[in-house]
């Protein structure tokens, strides 16, 4: 049965999809780097000296807003879904647009987050 047409929750459907990338993950890119398809948007850093466990906050970021679904599935091998969801919960509010943090939030199932000390999000101050 297609997962779009049964009856499984956003959790358990995420949970299958991460399983099976499991092993794409393994197969297609090397242990201890972000995939190439993600280097353009560390432009100021030196992908060669990234590291996995240094860098995580910044990996995590940039790659829950700006990678695509198998970059986000080398992510979620990389790193554990509980990370991921801390990050969210801890962070997302300030490192992450409106839109992408509002559907990691809900994706990851996070009712209560850190909230900016900031009143307005980054760039509305100048829109006014």
């Amino acid at each position: 049965m297609p997962l779009c047409t049964s009856n499984l929750s956003a959790d358990r459907v995420l949970d299958v999809c991460l399983s099976i990338s499991i092993c794409y993950n393994l197969y297609t890119m090397t242990l201890g780097e972000i995939p190439a398809g993600l280097r353009p948007h560390f432009q100021e850093y030196d992908s060669a000296r990234l590291d996995l466990e240094r860098d995580a906050t910044l990996i995590i970021q940039r790659t829950l807003e700006y990678g695509t679904w198998d970059e986000v599935r080398w992510l979620f091998g990389t790193y554990s879904r509980a990370r991921i969801r801390a990050f969210v919960r801890e962070r997302g509010e300030r490192m992450l647009s409106r839109v992408t943090f509002t559907y990691w939030r809900k994706l990851l199932g996070v009712r209560r987050w850190r909230r900016s000390p900031f009143p307005t999000a980054a760039g509305e101050v100048w829109d006014r």
